[in-house]
């Protein structure tokens, strides 16, 4: 993943469709990503009452 996620045409693809591009991933940094997002979208999503249909 992090060969092809360093490549400059996917990068270039990946920031078209407007996501974040790190090829400099690994399991231990991702998933300290994903619960930095969780800790900061909870709150706003729980305070929205948005529920899952």
């Amino acid at each position: 993943f992090n060969k092809v996620a360093a490549m400059e045409s996917v990068q270039r693809r990946l920031t078209d469709l407007t996501m974040i591009v790190r090829s400099d991933t690994t399991p231990e940094t991702a998933k300290k990503w994903l619960m930095d997002e969780i800790a900061k979208w909870e709150p706003i999503i729980r305070d929205a009452g948005i529920k899952i249909d």
